[in-house]
């Protein structure tokens, strides 16, 4: 399966956790000390599969852990919100994100 990750973000645990919230996220995906957060859309074609990522947050979390708890506002009271470890999908969203930013970073340097 292909992946293409379009816009990827860095961000605070705590931000991510709201956010993912905010949008009806159910869960989180972890791997490898980061948390994970995407919208995608699964496109196939003949024996041709690529996986479209829209969005793509993602935060430092250096040990799993099943939950994090979220603050709530007056709009939303305060919630936990689950992470699973990711997927096999999940970490190649995971890996192509963080080489995107490391080639991005790369470019910014010359």
């Amino acid at each position: 399966m292909k992946i293409e990750v379009h816009s990827i973000k860095i961000r605070d645990l705590d931000e991510l956790a709201w956010c993912a919230l905010c949008h009806g996220k159910d869960f989180l995906f972890w791997a490898n000390g980061k948390v994970l957060c995407f919208e995608s859309e699964l496109y196939v074609k003949s024996k041709e599969a690529r996986l479209v990522v829209t969005d793509c947050c993602i935060a430092d979390m250096p040990e799993y852990s099943k939950g994090i708890r979220v603050e709530g506002s007056n709009a939303f009271p305060s919630s936990p919100m689950p992470i699973a470890k990711a997927s096999a999908t999940a970490e190649k969203v995971l890996e192509e994100a963080l080489r995107i930013l490391e080639k991005r970073k790369k470019e910014r340097k010359k």
